[in-house]
């Protein structure tokens, strides 16, 4: 009985310093915080209704885009600042980085993609269009422009 007490002992004693001594110079803290994984891309559904729940605060003006004719045409816009939308919305804004994209689609499948660069500097708003959002992008193209938004994807 002794024998097989001491064998137990030695065996447990093994299994304490090989555990031991695989974490040497790697020591876990428990009150350490972990970091979770960055989303590779994270998508929101929007309507009109919705964004004006949010409270954000609106802008007004005059946006301007080229149409396909090449000439500058302007209109005038009220609606929310789409970086605003997606940090209310849960996006994570604080890892967006040079590489960073926004894609926004209409309800009939047709979509842009907005540069993290876009959102800064240009005046990128979410636009109240009449029962609609119109995805506005001041100065841009006019196929930049999309109306009827339903989703908002960001693609970190």
């Amino acid at each position: 009985m002794s024998r097989n007490l001491l064998a137990y002992l030695v065996a447990a004693l093994l299994a304490f310093f090989s555990l031991f001594i695989s974490n040497w110079g790697n020591p876990v803290d428990p009150e350490a915080p972990t970091t979770a994984a960055r989303p590779e891309s994270q998508s929101f559904t929007v309507s009109l209704a919705g964004v004006q729940a949010l409270g954000l605060p609106t802008q007004s003006g005059v946006y301007s885009y080229l149409n396909s004719f090449g000439t500058v045409e302007t209109r005038n816009y009220s609606g929310v600042r789409l970086e605003e939308v997606l940090e209310a919305l849960g996006a994570k804004m604080y890892v967006l980085n040079s590489g960073s994209t926004v894609r926004v689609t209409s309800s009939d499948g047709a979509s842009a993609v907005y540069t993290y660069a876009m959102l800064l500097e240009y005046k990128t708003i979410l636009a109240f269009d009449g029962s609609s959002l119109r995805a506005v992008v001041d100065g841009a193209e006019a196929a930049m422009w999309i109306k009827n938004v339903v989703t908002l994807t960001v693609n970190y």
